[in-house]
């Protein structure tokens, strides 16, 4: 009894600090320990040691190269560059292709660089013609034969209004089937001109039944014009 009692007490001086002698459980090798000692593999070790083994240990857990939340980095999405992902001279929105392909003081119009200030074709702006004229510093100039300027929203042109058939008195006052003279439309006999929203027509007021008798006066459905008056066809 007195040698088992040597043999425990000799066993327990030979335990790491903080073990006991009541509760060893000597098959398992393990020990309760005081606190702020935790008991590992039948050591007892202190507590900051076993919690620098389990930082070691959920660092050894991590894979190599992959940042904390997915490895993305703040603020930013996967494979989106900041700024809604546009890519400064990439080719959506390139500017260059169009004006900025002519050298200074040209113009590109329909795949040409040209001159505003002298283009005929384009005098002033793309596609707007100084017909029949001279473009001088963006605008149109006329001169004999064709002195006067005919101009619209939507076209111009250089004209006679003295004997132009299609500037008679007037821009743009078409003198049709006839011709002009001194500014007057003049229609070949037996026919007299009406005016016709812009033109001038010449009509055979004898006989015309959308003029009959005289210019704009039209004949009923089933009347026909017969020497300047509408009458029944039966």
């Amino acid at each position: 009894m007195l040698r088992a009692l040597v043999m425990i007490g000799s066993s327990a001086l030979a335990l790491p600090l903080a073990c006991t002698v009541d509760g060893l459980d000597l098959t398992a090798k393990s020990c309760p320990c005081a606190v702020g000692w935790t008991c590992e593999d039948g050591r007892c070790l202190p507590a900051r040691d076993a919690a620098t083994d389990g930082d070691a240990d959920a660092g050894a857990g991590r894979d190599a190269g992959v940042e904390p939340d997915g490895g993305r980095e703040p603020g930013r999405d996967a494979g989106v560059e900041p700024d809604g992902g546009a890519d400064p001279g990439g080719d959506a929105g390139r500017p260059g292709d169009a004006a900025t392909d002519c050298p200074p003081g040209r113009t590109l119009c329909r795949g040409e660089c040209v001159d505003l200030s002298t283009s005929v074709e384009h005098c002033g702006r793309c596609d707007w013609p100084c017909d029949d004229g001279e473009c001088v510093g963006g605008e149109c100039f006329c001169d004999d034969p064709l002195p006067e300027l005919c101009q619209a929203e939507d076209r111009r042109r250089c004209a006679d209004l003295l004997h132009g058939v299609w500037d008679c008195g007037a821009c743009f006052v078409r003198c049709a089937e006839g011709q002009c003279v001194d500014g007057e439309c003049v229609c070949y006999p037996p026919s007299s001109p009406c005016p016709h929203l812009d033109d001038t027509l010449c009509r055979e007021l004898t006989r015309d039944p959308s003029n009959c008798g005289l210019c704009g006066f039209e004949c009923d459905d089933g009347e026909t014009c017969m020497d300047g008056t509408c009458v029944n066809e039966t």
